[in-house]
């Protein structure tokens, strides 16, 4: 096969440090166009973005000669020194080291998409902490 192909599609999660709820909601709209402009700017596709104060969920595809840790690094670094040009009383803002990247089905793509831009409206119902025991079923 000369050609490589390849086509995956990622939820992606990752907090800010130490949980804190420092992603105010004048933040969320331009920080979220903010993180899109880097997946695209690196050749991937974003299909949702959603979450709340602590938290950031991403719904993506990234072009398959870029791993996810390599992505996520590009994002978390280049968004973090964002917050803090933009909004200047963020000074101290960063992103927890760690992130959860789990694949995703193409028929599972509509349910994916909805539940990554109703994060809001879920974490009324679930915590963070419980949402990630059930995603990792630690």
């Amino acid at each position: 096969m000369p050609n490589s192909y390849g086509y995956l599609l990622y939820h992606i999660i990752f907090t800010t440090k130490n949980r804190e709820h420092s992603i105010e909601p004048e933040m969320e709209q331009p920080l979220y166009a903010y993180i899109a402009s880097l997946v695209r700017a690196n050749g991937g596709e974003i299909y949702a973005i959603g979450g709340t104060s602590n938290h950031v969920h991403l719904f993506v595809r990234f072009p398959r000669h870029v791993s996810v840790s390599r992505m996520l690094c590009i994002i978390k670094a280049n968004s973090s020194r964002w917050i803090k040009e933009a909004f200047p009383d963020r000074e101290g803002f960063s992103w927890q080291d760690g992130y959860g990247a789990f694949t995703v089905g193409r028929t599972e793509f509509t349910m994916i998409r909805n539940y990554v831009l109703n994060q809001k409206e879920h974490h009324r119902q679930e915590s963070l902490e419980e949402e990630w025991k059930r995603l990792t079923g630690e």
